[in-house]
Order: C-alpha cells, then sequence, then structure tokens
C-alpha cells in the first residue's frame, strides 16, 4: 500500500511539472535579409510564424525583422545564388545552364 501512495505522489509531481511546462511561453527572434516586400517574407515566413502562433495557442510568438534590422551582412552572393535554386526547373534561376543534382 506504501508503494502505491509513493507513485500516485509522484505521478501527482510529474503532472504538476507537465502543466507547468506546458503554459510556457517562447518569444523567438527571426531575423533576415529580404525585403519586408519580397515573395518569401511577405508570402511564406509571415505565414508561417502566424501559423506557429495559432498552432501553440499563442504560446509560441515569432518577431520577424526582415533587411537586415537587427545588425550584421547580408551573405555573400554565391549563398545567395543557392538559396535561389529553383527545383521545378532543376536549372538555378538566373543562369540559363541546367545545374547538376
Amino acid at each position: 500500500m506504501r508503494f502505491f501512495g509513493v507513485v500516485l505522489g509522484f505521478a501527482v509531481l510529474l503532472a504538476a511539472g507537465a502543466s507547468t511546462a506546458q503554459a510556457q511561453e517562447f518569444r523567438l527572434k527571426l531575423h533576415h535579409f529580404l525585403s519586408p516586400l519580397s515573395h518569401g517574407h511577405a508570402n511564406m515566413l509571415v505565414p508561417w510564424a502566424k501559423t506557429i502562433e495559432e498552432q501553440s495557442q499563442g504560446r509560441i510568438k515569432i518577431d520577424i525583422f526582415p533587411a537586415m534590422q537587427l545588425g550584421g551582412r547580408p551573405p555573400s552572393s554565391s549563398i545567395k545564388r543557392a538559396m535561389a535554386w529553383s527545383t521545378s526547373s532543376g536549372r538555378c534561376r538566373g543562369t540559363r545552364r541546367a545545374v547538376s543534382r
């Protein structure tokens, strides 16, 4: 009987800890080099951040800082070219040659 009481007490403590963990809120910063008017920002990142906030019932909030607002240097042109990769055509945007996969 004592064992059952210890297990029940442990379960209550575990449940109390889980409920406080669920109530914890997170605020994240998303910093990028794109313009606030760009397709990537307006049509991908902003809706994604809103979806995360809705699905977490407001526990996760994402603050977006476009156009290098938090400082730093934008990535080099080679990284920008790699990010402009178009998987639908198999070509790198801005070039006429096919890129091997």
